[in-house]
């Protein structure tokens, strides 16, 4: 007897499709993600910024402006230093906040690079494009959990 895992096929699915995304570059420019996976719904959306809200509430507790936020989300998620965020590195970001899940990650992380890239570079993300995307949104700045005050008990 066989026993078949659904999560196996997954992984190795992707696994399959990675790997040519990433060694083939004619996949890469043929490659496209959202004819499989379905655009996010408002409540999605609407789930995804409160969770990142609560991200920045309990990561970046010290920022105290969203050009603070912006250069604490850029400083620790630009792997390669290049002063703006890839897709790949977006997808960091979002999987840190718990926004989507390894198959939709990658859609989110396009989608937000679109929405909110303002030139020519359309696969990256900079600092000033992160801070109007972050003003758009109505990111807050943090709200960090207040510590409770020492009673003034005698």
């Amino acid at each position: 007897m066989i026993f078949f895992s659904t999560d196996w096929a997954f992984a190795d699915i992707r696994a399959h499709f990675t790997n040519q995304i990433e060694n083939d570059p004619l996949f890469q420019d043929n490659y496209d993600e959202s004819f499989f996976i379905p655009d996010p719904t408002e409540a999605e959306k609407k789930e995804a910024k409160e969770k990142f809200q609560k991200w920045i509430d309990t990561e970046v507790k010290d920022a105290k402006t969203i050009e603070d936020i912006s250069a604490k989300i850029i400083k620790t998620f630009d792997t390669d230093q290049d002063g703006s965020l890839s897709a790949k590195e977006l997808e960091a970001l979002l999987e840190k906040a718990d926004i989507g899940n390894w198959l939709t990650r990658s859609s989110w992380a396009k989608e937000i690079i679109e929405h909110f890239n303002c030139d020519t570079d359309s696969k990256l993300l900079s600092k000033e494009e992160l801070i109007e995307g972050l003003k758009k949104l109505e990111i807050k700045q943090p709200n960090p959990t207040p510590t409770p005050s020492p009673s003034n008990h005698r």
